[in-house]
C-alpha cells in the first residue's frame, strides 16, 4: 500500500494533491493509441497461431451496453466497507483507516473540489455516515519512489508526514514503542537513483527526530541480489508510479546500467478503466480520480482478470 496521510482540515490549512496525483487526468485511449495497441495483439496472435475474434470490441460494447447494475443495500453486501468513524478521530490518520474515510468515496455530486490553479490540488469535503460534516484532505508524502514536495509548502512538511507514518507503523503493526527506538539500529534502502539531499534529509529524520542509536545504508538493488543470494544480476523493479532497471555485479550498483521510468502499475490501473469505460463498463459511475473506492475496485479487476503476455 502507498504512504498516505490524512489531516483534518481544523488542524492544517495547506492545500493538498488529488486523491490519486498520478491520475491528474484520464489516460488518452484515442483511436490512433488503441488501433496501435490492437494491431501488436494481432501480430502476437498471428505469431502464437491464435485466432482472433471478428468485431470482438464491438461484441463487448454491445454486450456491456445492455447490462444493468444490481443495487445491493449495504447491510445486505457482503463486501461491504467497514468505513473509518469520523466523530472521534484523530488530527491525523494513516494507512487503512485514511482510506476508508467517508469523505474520500463519495459520489462526484456530493463531493465539493476547490483547485488551486499553481498546485493544481483538490479538498475533499463531506458527511461521514452519521450525517457529521468533516473536511480532509489526503496526502501522498512519496510520488514515483521520490519525496512529493509539490503537494506540500515545504520538504519539512513533507518529512514530518513521512515521520508520522513510519512512527505509527512500527508502533500499531509492530508493536514497537517510540521510546524503544533509541536502543534499536535502522536500515534505510534507498532508491538506485537518489538525490544526496534527500538521502541526508532522512538521515537527520531517523537520527534526530526519531531518535535510533545508527543507521546504515543500502541502494535497493543490491539488497534484492542479496536477499535472492546472488552478487550479480539485473534487478527490474515494477512499482505502482515507477519502473527501475539496475545492473548489479558483486555487489556493486553499476551506475551508467540505472533506469528510472516514472509510471507503473497505477498508470495500468487508469488505463484499463479507460478501455472499460470506452465499452461502455456498466458501473458507468466509476471515478477513480476522485474516489478511493472506485480506485480499489479497478484494482482489484486489474489483479483478477489482466494479465501478461510474453
Amino acid at each position: 500500500m502507498k504512504d498516505s496521510n490524512i489531516r483534518n482540515d481544523q488542524y492544517l490549512n495547506e492545500e493538498s494533491g488529488d486523491l490519486k496525483s498520478m491520475c491528474d487526468e484520464f489516460v488518452d485511449v484515442s483511436e490512433p493509441l488503441v488501433e496501435s495497441i490492437s494491431e501488436d495483439i494481432k501480430k502476437f496472435m498471428k505469431i502464437q497461431k491464435q485466432r482472433m475474434v471478428p468485431s470482438a470490441s464491438a461484441m463487448i460494447s454491445a454486450h456491456n451496453s445492455q447490462i444493468k447494475p444490481d443495487v445491493i443495500l449495504e447491510h445486505n453486501d457482503v463486501h461491504r466497507i467497514e468505513w473509518t468513524e469520523t466523530n472521534a478521530t484523530p488530527d491525523i490518520l494513516t494507512g487503512e483507516s485514511a482510506l476508508r474515510l467517508p469523505s474520500l468515496s463519495l459520489p462526484i455530486s456530493r463531493v465539493t473540489l476547490t483547485a488551486n490553479e499553481e498546485t493544481h490540488s483538490n479538498k475533499f469535503t463531506g458527511a461521514d455516515k452519521n450525517g457529521l460534516e468533516n473536511d480532509f484532505k489526503a496526502f501522498w508524502p512519496i510520488k514515483h519512489g521520490m519525496l512529493n514536495v509539490d503537494d506540500y509548502t515545504s520538504l519539512r512538511a513533507c518529512l514530518e508526514d513521512i515521520e508520522c507514518i513510519w512512527t505509527r507503523a512500527l508502533e500499531n503493526d509492530l508493536g514497537i514503542p517510540r521510546a524503544q527506538f533509541v536502543n534499536l539500529n535502522v536500515m534505510l534502502v534507498i532508491p538506485d537513483m537518489f538525490h544526496q539531499r534527500t538521502v541526508k534529509e532522512f538521515i537527520r529524520l531517523l537520527l534526530e527526530n526519531m531518535k535510533f542509536r545508527a543507521i546504515i545504508i543500502h541502494q535497493e538493488s543490491v539488497c534484492a541480489t542479496f536477499g535472492a543470494g546472488v552478487s550479480s544480476a539485473c534487478v527490474v523493479d515494477i512499482g505502482a508510479q515507477k519502473i527501475s532497471v539496475s545492473c548489479v555485479e558483486e555487489g556493486v550498483c553499476m551506475s551508467d546500467s540505472r533506469i528510472c521510468l516514472r509510471y507503473g502499475g497505477d498508470d495500468i490501473t487508469a488505463f484499463m478503466t479507460s478501455l472499460l469505460m470506452k465499452n461502455n463498463f456498466p458501473y458507468s459511475e466509476i471515478q477513480i480520480r476522485n474516489r478511493q473506492n472506485d480506485w480499489e475496485l479497478a484494482e482489484t479487476l486489474k489483479e483478477k482478470y489482466c494479465h501478461l503476455r510474453k
